[in-house]
């Protein structure tokens, strides 16, 4: 039931962040959890370039962690679609 309750938050989230604009999620990850973030919500490892990339532009770079990310679906306001 956790699980389930933990997946219908997050596709929530991702629609309402979408709809604002937000075209993907980054996230850092302890090591030990980064299979529950790419297996339960389709999150990849960022690679080493795209890291720095981020980092170059003011994102902080925990020690310990990887760096993750997700592209959002291009979610349609219902008002444009009418």
């Amino acid at each position: 039931m956790a699980k389930l309750l933990r997946r219908v938050l997050m596709d929530e989230l991702e629609k309402q962040m979408s709809r604002m604009g937000v075209r993907r999620l980054v996230l850092p990850a302890a090591k030990e959890v980064v299979s529950t973030w790419s297996q339960g919500f389709g999150f990849k490892v960022m690679d080493s370039w795209e890291r720095l990339e981020f980092v170059k532009h003011g994102m902080l770079d925990f020690v310990g962690t990887v760096m993750c990310h997700k592209f959002l679906r291009e979610e349609k306001c219902q008002e444009s679609q009418a």
